[in-house]
C-alpha cells in the first residue's frame, strides 16, 4: 500500500444530544483521494469465490472538515465525534469521466460459455437480468488514523471487485444519516455533503 496510516478509536465521550446543532451548522466537508485503484480482474457473471483479487491498490480517501472560519476541525473535537457517528461514505462505479453510472449491468441467462456483455440500461426486458457491477463493502464509516504523524479521518475500501471488463472510475459521496443539523431526517431526504472521484482504471 502506498499510503501508510495507523488506526485510533473514534471517541464516543461528550455526547450531549442537540448541542451540536449550533456548533457544526457552518462546517464544510471535502474529500481528498490519497490512493486510487489502478487495475482489477473482472469477475464476470460467476459467483464470487474466496480469494478473488480486489481492485488494487485499495481506495483510500481522507475527509477534511472545516469550521465556518475555514479552519480544519481536529479529530478530538467533541462535536465532530458526535457527527462522525452518523457519517458514511459510499462509492459507485461510474464512467471514466464520471458522467454515467456503471452500477448495474444487463446480462443474459447463464450459458455454457459463461460469457457476458455488460450494458448499462434504465430498464432490462426479458430475457435479460440485472446484476450489480461492484461487489464488496461499498459503504464505509470514517476511521481516525495517523498519517505522517498527524491524525485524520479516512475511508479505506480494500475489498472492491468489479464484474465486467472495462475502464471505470469510482465516485464517492459523504452522507450524514442524521440529516442536516437544522432539518434532520424528518423530510426523508439526505443530500450528500460532498463528492469525490478517482482516476480512471482498467478492469481486465
Amino acid at each position: 500500500m502506498g499510503t501508510a496510516v495507523r488506526p485510533h478509536r473514534i471517541p464516543i465521550s461528550g455526547w450531549q444530544g442537540g448541542q451540536q446543532l449550533a456548533d457544526s451548522s457552518g462546517w464544510t466537508y471535502d474529500l481528498e483521494v490519497l490512493q486510487s485503484p489502478e487495475r482489477g480482474k473482472a469477475l464476470g457473471v460467476e459467483a464470487l469465490r474466496r480469494g478473488w483479487p480486489p481492485l488494487t491498490p485499495p481506495l483510500i480517501v481522507q475527509l477534511i472538515v472545516r469550521n465556518e472560519k475555514g479552519e480544519e476541525v481536529e479529530t478530538d473535537n467533541a462535536t465532530l465525534a458526535r457527527r462522525l457517528v452518523h457519517l458514511t461514505m459510499s462509492v459507485e462505479l461510474v464512467s471514466p469521466d464520471g458522467t454515467g453510472s456503471r452500477s448495474m449491468m444487463r446480462v443474459r441467462p447463464p450459458s455454457p460459455r459463461g460469457t457476458v456483455q455488460p450494458y448499462y440500461p434504465t430498464s432490462a426486458p426479458p430475457p435479460y437480468s440485472l446484476q450489480r457491477t461492484l461487489l464488496g463493502s461499498s459503504v464505509r464509516t470514517p476511521q481516525i488514523l495517523t498519517r505522517e504523524g498527524r491524525k485524520g479521518l479516512y475511508f479505506i475500501f480494500q475489498d472492491l471487485i468489479v464484474r465486467p471488463e472495462g475502464r471505470y472510475s469510482l465516485e464517492g459521496k459523504i452522507l450524514d444519516l442524521a440529516g442536516p443539523p437544522h432539518i434532520g431526517t424528518s423530510i426523508g431526504v439526505t443530500h450528500p455533503l460532498t463528492y469525490s472521484r478517482t482516476k480512471p482504471f482498467d478492469v481486465m
